[in-house]
């Protein structure tokens, strides 16, 4: 490895100008791309070559008497221009874009727009879904890669004020490990098994191309109303102080959220709590439940409030922008399974209802903008019917009839109890918690789990396969060729692990198609495109020309539903369909 620390414009283009793909890193001045930080270095690497680029971006403690790209301003697009119509490789890439655009916003006051980015943190875990951490420091030693170098950081030192020839060498060698990563990735790919390997490979590129997809939705960024946080400060301040005042009324002490201090509240009582290996008291939300006392249901109020205020509301004021807008972190990859999750905040556990302030309705659209949520229409009652090949079902599926109804005449049950009971059945639960979930006894749980079962011998059937398969093999394969891997002791919860698997490929695929159709498009680029991913609910911020007129809006929905029909697997019988709900200029449940 050789490192270049570039001194003039022509050393980047004679570098990369005829490269198509390119792995790049930067270093950074902190880790809020939207709130003032900024890149201090731009490092670039290439396909089988060991030289290594280290570009000053900006004048930093550490950077002095050199030169900086930030200095050479009618260079500066072009450069931008160059990078965006390359293959970009980086790991946790979403970061590195951000930092980038941060730059061209500050610089140039336009924004960075690749096409093509191939995020090496992304690619790892759709391969290796069971490892616990994938930093590339992780990464070099599960993989037996060259390892980064180690600055060794005091707590207070940061990255931009780390003596310059020591900053330089650790950048670049991140270059150096990230390229072993990126081949150590391509090799395992080629060496899949074949039974599955034609299916992963027609899927990979969606599931990498989602990365992209996600920075654009992230820099777009989701607009919230600062008037109404402040009412749901007030509002949550109120109510917690009152709840806190009504708790001591009832046990004589202050409200501490912490085990000992509520263990003593108890006390008053002569409430024992349960208590953990190292004999403190169990105070979480299952354990209090189960205790039938007014102040037990006061403290998981009182937790209640204080999160909702500390982590949506304060949370939203923390990270929006100077323009009002938040810019969430949503990983492609947030669960075993492949679904997708957020953070930064996390709008994913937002609930859906809250009786003393609605917190959705915090995040709004633009002006002249609707949000339109958008739900696939019973997704997942769709894969399995199709995996498990329910074929009574299907053509009731393909007849238009509704699914949970089908499900019911099979079963000779209620429509509603089919509906309720079908999804525990598959994920898993016994008798006992389906009748707590349903509010019935367990022996009528009991008697509809028969029924059902009974009516989709299939699904049933199914079932037992996969459950067997993952007790022999430890891992069960989605028909996309996507391995989950799932412990010995949660074979029972296989058919719910590919179900859930399935359904974020689709959902996937279907967001890289739609969120590329509406970026590329002339007529729809600036009046649609996503917002949120919130499970399997999708958002669009979409203008008044197309939801205020009919026609238009009927376009954009057949739109929507032709990229649902192309987002299943190869062999699919069940076509999949989504509903679109325009649920105004706020976000609230369609």
């Amino acid at each position: 490895m050789s490192y270049i620390v570039v001194n003039n414009i022509k050393q980047i283009y004679n570098f990369v100008e005829n490269e198509s793909m390119l792995f790049i890193d930067t270093e950074t001045t902190g880790l809020k791309a939207y709130q003032g930080d900024l890149p201090f270095s731009l490092q670039i690497g290439k396909k089988n070559s060991k030289d290594i680029l280290y570009i000053p971006l900006i004048h930093t403690k550490n950077q002095k008497d050199i030169w900086y790209l930030c200095d050479e301003p009618f260079f500066l697009e072009e450069i931008k221009n160059m990078l965006e119509q390359k293959s970009l490789v980086a790991h946790n890439a979403k970061f590195d874009l951000h930092m980038i655009n941060a730059f061209f916003r500050k610089y140039l006051c336009i924004d960075f727009n690749p096409e093509n980015v191939i995020c090496t943190m992304h690619f790892t875990k759709i391969l290796f879904l069971n490892l616990y951490k994938y930093s590339l420091d992780s990464l070099s030693y599960e993989f037996r890669l060259p390892l980064k170098a180690d600055l060794g950081l005091s707590k207070k030192e940061k990255y931009d004020e780390v003596a310059f020839d020591k900053i330089v060498g650790y950048a670049c060698r991140d270059i150096y490990v990230l390229q072993y990563l990126y081949d150590y990735l391509i090799n395992t790919v080629k060496s899949i098994d074949l039974s599955i390997k034609k299916n992963f490979v027609e899927y990979l590129p969606y599931e990498l191309h989602t990365t992209c997809e996600l920075y654009y939705m992230e820099k777009n960024g989701v607009l919230i109303d600062t008037n109404k946080i402040e009412n749901a400060k007030n509002i949550f301040n109120t109510i917690i102080k009152q709840e806190k005042e009504e708790y001591k009324s009832l046990c004589g002490i202050d409200f501490v959220s912490s085990p000992k201090s509520i263990q003593k509240a108890f006390d008053v009582f002569d409430i024992k709590l349960p208590l953990n290996e190292k004999n403190n008291p169990i105070t979480d939300e299952e354990v209090l439940k189960q205790i039938e006392h007014p102040l037990a249901k006061k403290i998981i109020y009182i937790r209640g409030l204080v999160k909702n205020l500390s982590t949506y509301v304060n949370g939203f004021e923390e990270h929006k922008d100077e323009n009002n807008l938040v810019h969430t972190n949503f990983n492609a990859i947030g669960a075993v399974t492949g679904r997708m999750s957020c953070s930064t905040p996390n709008l994913q556990n937002i609930p859906r209802k809250c009786k003393e302030f609605d917190l959705r309705s915090i995040i709004i659209a633009p002006e002249n903008f609707d949000i339109i949520s958008i739900d696939f229409a019973q997704q997942e009652l769709r894969v399995i019917m199709d995996l498990a090949n329910e074929k009574e079902v299907i053509k009731e599926i393909l007849a238009g009839k509704d699914l949970h109804q089908a499900n019911a005449d099979l079963a000779g049950i209620e429509r509603q109890d089919a509906k309720n009971m079908i999804f525990g059945i598959l994920y898993g639960e016994g008798a006992k918690q389906l009748a707590i979930n349903t509010n019935k006894s367990v022996e009528q749980a009991g008697k509809l789990i028969v029924k059902i079962k009974r009516g989709l011998p299939a699904v049933t059937n199914y079932m037992k396969l996969m459950t067997d398969f993952a007790l022999q093999n430890g891992f069960i394969v989605t028909p996309f060729g996507v391995k989950i891997p799932v412990m010995t002791q949660l074979a029972y919860k296989s058919t719910n692990a590919i179900i859930q698997g399935t359904s974020a490929s689709i959902t996937k695929k279907w967001l890289v198609k739609c969120s590329q159709f509406f970026r590329k498009s002339e007529k729809y680029s600036s009046l649609v495109h996503p917002c949120l991913v919130i499970h399997d609910e999708i958002c669009f911020y979409v203008h008044h020309d197309i939801t205020k007129n009919a026609s238009q809006m009927t376009q954009f929905v057949e739109i929507i539903k032709k990229f649902a029909l192309e987002s299943s697997w190869s062999t699919a019988k069940v076509p999949m369909d989504v509903d679109a709900k325009n649920v105004g200029s706020f976000w609230k449940k369609p």
